[in-house]
């Protein structure tokens, strides 16, 4: 299977090969976790695979052909920060189903229309004729997630009922034979669902209520499968009808006060909904926060959060800092960017008369990268997270207990946040609670094009680490408390209206209260 369409131009197979070498070129100078890479998650030599792929892309025919041996050689690598991006319409196809795989099974996770067959929880076991697996196994190369195999099958799953730029589209006109398992009666039955396809012209018109930052995502960028959930969710019910009443984009942090019983006393319990580490201010933050000061203990969840800016997240963190908070490490490629980087933040804070010790700090980096690639090194020594050797606590802090709620589906900023809090011995008074994050250790920017199919494509531009040798791709962080979403959550919490693993976070709280 390839991609049906995949650019407007028509290589030659020697423009192609030229096109991936520029591409192997920029990855071997910039991409921060080839090395690593290299010696944990490749599965063969580094320039075997590179030779393979030259090879393999000089017999291409089509640039279809050419643009699906370009996503399995970055599939290669497991690493949701490195994608392609540039060279793909916004077209979008969709079903009106979507699945997540929860105890061992892929299930019906949200259901978009009335009138179907599914039920929330029946478990899928064939997709067009083919067994679950290998259809998860097809679509990997194309929606593969994060580091960690969870973080990679959420990215999978997400594909099964919403493809994107071109990728894996389905032809106009056609259908989804699926076959599941209910829930309720354990009995198999199959059911058709026609695709759901929307032009990108047909889309922008429709003028969604999305913020600016995301319009011009959409108009630039189009990487529609690395969308937060809950983006993807309301896109999805607006393009197929479905009412999206009380609910607004623009909205990113929600808050709530749960009063919950124990025994015989009755518990003031706070939650902040963080679902990225984008779409709004730190003050807005602050103000949910106050808000939530007389309450006896706090929910910090930031399930399936994709990550963000690098700033707002150690923000957030410093909200609930006591003392200033050792920070995390990353190495750099010493490469123009990077040198270049580190020189300007050091003319920025001595220009804006910053602190001597913050000015100090930037400048040890600096010296620290020029010694390292004076002596020839391509990855720089691990220095302070962004040239800042300590996270120091806000003025507003949070200071009672505090539970952290961590899944696969955090990536990235949503990674360094529980990261961050794992450098404390918070004396019980703040623990992650969940299940081990989606491993994306690292910051992203974009690099290309190339040079003759105009390709654009994102590489990871650091390699991070927390308490001086845990190093976060590919391992992520792990809970304090293991407590997985199941089969049953999903089932209360979308049909029952019950929320039983908000109860299980509320039921630990407690008991860090007293």
């Amino acid at each position: 299977m390839s991609v049906v369409s995949a650019g407007p131009l028509s290589l030659t197979p020697m423009q192609k090969a030229s096109d991936f070498y520029a591409l192997t070129k920029i990855m071997e100078t910039g991409y921060a976790m080839l090395e690593y890479k290299k010696t944990n998650i490749l599965k063969e030599d580094y320039l075997q695979i590179k030779k393979r792929y030259f090879f393999d892309i000089s017999k291409t025919r089509t640039d279809a052909e050419y643009y699906t041996l370009l996503f399995k050689y970055i599939h290669e690598f497991k690493d949701g920060h490195l994608y392609l991006d540039g060279v793909f319409n916004l077209d979008l196809a969709m079903l009106p189903v979507d699945f997540r795989y929860l105890e061992g099974k892929v299930v019906v996770s949200d259901i978009y229309i009335t009138g179907t067959k599914f039920g929330i929880g029946d478990e899928l076991i064939e997709f067009d004729g083919k067994p679950t697996a290998s259809v998860l196994e097809e679509l990997a190369p194309y929606y593969t997630g994060g580091g960690s195999a969870g973080h990679q099958l959420k990215g999978i799953l997400q594909a099964i009922g919403y493809r994107s730029s071109n990728r894996l589209m389905p032809a106009d006109g056609s259908s989804a034979v699926l076959k599941l398992k209910s829930r309720k009666t354990g009995s198999e039955y199959s059911d058709t669902e026609a695709w759901v396809i929307k032009k990108y012209s047909e889309i922008y018109s429709r003028g969604f209520r999305l913020p600016a930052r995301l319009h011009s995502f959409y108009e630039n960028d189009g990487n529609w499968s690395f969308d937060p959930l809950y983006v993807q969710t309301l896109i999805r019910k607006q393009l197929m009808g479905s009412p999206v009443a009380g609910q607004r984009l623009e909205d990113n942090l929600t808050a709530e006060i749960i009063l919950y019983t124990s025994g015989s006393k009755q518990y003031k319990i706070g939650r902040i909904r963080v679902p990225d580490y984008d779409g709004w201010a730190i003050e807005s933050f602050d103000t949910l926060l106050s808000g939530l000061a007389d309450c006896d203990g706090l929910i910090l969840d930031q399930r399936d959060n994709p990550g963000g800016y690098i700033d707002l997240c150690q923000n957030l963190v410093s909200r609930f800092l006591d003392a200033p908070l050792t920070n995390l490490e990353f190495s750099v490629p010493l490469n123009r960017h990077w040198l270049n980087n580190v020189e300007l933040k050091l003319k920025l804070y001595t220009q804006a008369q910053y602190p001597a010790d913050q000015i100090a700090v930037v400048k040890t980096c600096r010296d620290t990268m020029y010694a390292n690639a004076n002596a020839g090194k391509k990855m720089s020594d691990f220095i302070p997270f962004f040239y800042a050797s300590k996270l120091q606590p806000a003025e507003l802090k949070f200071l009672k207990p505090v539970l952290v709620l961590i899944d696969s589906g955090c990536f990235s900023c949503g990674d360094l946040v529980p990261a961050s809090f794992r450098q404390k011995d918070w004396m019980g008074k703040l623990k992650l609670f969940g299940e081990t994050t989606g491993a994306g250790g690292g910051n992203v920017v974009q690099a290309g094009p190339l040079p003759l199919s105009e390709t654009m494509f994102h590489v990871t531009a650091s390699l991070a680490r927390w308490g001086g040798k845990n190093i976060i791709e590919n391992n992520g962080i792990s809970p304090d408390v293991v407590s997985p979403y199941t089969i049953s959550d999903l089932y209360s919490e979308a049909v029952e209206n019950k929320n039983t693993y908000l109860e299980k976070a509320c039921a630990e709280l407690v008991k860090m209260i007293n």
